[in-house]
């Protein structure tokens, strides 16, 4: 019976589980370039820093905000800080983004693996 339920668990784990986390995490780090990109175009291209996530998309740098895959839910973390726009102007803006899910890497922590 033990060896029953460990192959299933096994089996579950291996061909389920990990190669959906594999794809949600291959989506975060898509997502987080995408947004990090359109962040330092727009800055460069306007001359400040935008100052919300929407400022990216009313701008047209990005389609629409993306559902952050390890949350489901458009609940990204901008980080705000000062950016040279050029030699004589400072902005305060969105300097980086990170996932609400955020574990200091590009992984989505889900609740039964905390």
């Amino acid at each position: 019976m033990f060896g029953f339920a460990f192959v299933a668990l096994f089996f579950f784990r291996g061909t389920c589980v990990f190669p959906i986390a594999r794809a949600r995490e291959a989506v975060l780090r898509n997502d987080l370039a995408e947004m990090r990109l359109a962040i330092r175009h727009y800055t460069a291209d306007k001359q400040q820093a935008p100052q919300s996530l929407e400022n990216l998309v009313d701008a047209r740098y990005l389609h629409q905000i993306p559902i952050n895959p390890c949350t489901m839910k458009k609940d990204w973390v901008p980080v705000f800080g000062d950016v040279a726009a050029d030699v004589n102007h400072k902005s305060y803006g969105i300097t980086d983004i990170h996932s609400a899910a955020d574990n200091g890497s590009s992984r989505c922590e889900f609740a039964s693996e905390r």
